[in-house]
């Protein structure tokens, strides 16, 4: 390891982490919320433009009980796949996001 560092800690409970290269820029999607199984948690996205050195808010993606993000990239389009719970069932969910060469300045 070289080096070790907290990005996010703004939420009581922050877990289920993916990361991915995309736009010259780090991006970094996660679950926060109030305990490990708690409902109105949400999913964050952040962004880093300088290798990790300092981290951005991109998007709050609201999902209820959602957990275990994954991220994937092609053609300038980041796709997020999550878990969630909704009214007693499971599913799981999928996000496109066309991110803008504007909204990365």
């Amino acid at each position: 390891m070289l080096t070790a560092r907290c990005i996010w800690q703004q939420a009581e409970h922050n877990a289920f982490t993916d990361l991915i290269w995309f736009q010259q820029a780090l991006w970094c999607v996660f679950r926060e919320g109030s305990a490990h199984v708690s409902p109105g948690g949400a999913f964050r996205l952040l962004r880093s433009a300088d290798l990790g050195q300092s981290w951005h808010k991109a998007a709050l993606i609201s999902a209820g009980d959602c957990s275990y993000a994954g991220m994937v990239l092609h053609n300038n389009t980041l796709y997020i796949s999550y878990y969630s719970s909704h009214a007693g069932k499971t599913a799981i969910y999928f996000i496109e996001l066309a991110i803008a060469a504007a909204a990365l300045n």
